[in-house]
């Protein structure tokens, strides 16, 4: 088990956990979330398929594996992984936050009553789950993002040289 499987894993049950959600796109569409690992896709003129009147990638969600702690050979690896929700909403009513709000909320209760990830990581029962929303309003666009810390078995010792 890798960084990258717990990545690829948390961005599939984020699509599942949102599968029953549509949200505005700025091409004016009902859409599903879309989960992106690390990053969003660059949109450079030029590359196959980049185009300068491609739209914005709302809504989405970034699956960022932001930093790691290895408790050496006989501990987990402890995985800080950051989920950060884009929603586009430029309606009047203004309820692209409350959609962010609502989808965070949906993935605190996930992991709170199951703490399992595709029966192979485990969410650590020592930090917080902590959501939170971006402290300015930019308008039409609203974010949110949750962070947790997973816990993967570390890597073993093979050998002491010294024993």
């Amino acid at each position: 088990m890798t960084i990258f499987d717990l990545q690829d894993a948390m961005a599939a049950e984020i699509e599942r956990i949102t599968a029953d959600m549509r949200f505005l796109s700025p091409k004016g569409e009902m859409t599903a979330m879309r989960a992106y690992k690390q990053a969003l896709p660059t949109r450079a003129v030029g590359e196959i398929g980049g185009d300068e009147d491609d739209e914005d990638p709302y809504p989405y969600c970034i699956v960022r594996a932001d930093s790691g702690e290895a408790q050496g050979a006989l501990g987990n690896q402890k995985i800080l992984m950051i989920l950060i929700f884009g929603i586009y909403d430029p309606t009047s009513e203004r309820q692209g936050m409350q959609a962010a709000i609502n989808i965070a909320q949906r993935i605190v209760e996930r992991f709170t009553t199951d703490p399992l990830l595709d029966n192979r990581f485990r969410l650590s029962s020592e930090e917080k789950l902590r959501w939170e929303t971006a402290a300015d309003e930019d308008y039409p666009y609203y974010f949110a993002a949750v962070s947790m810390t997973w816990e993967i078995p570390s890597y073993r010792r093979e050998r002491d040289r010294y024993a």
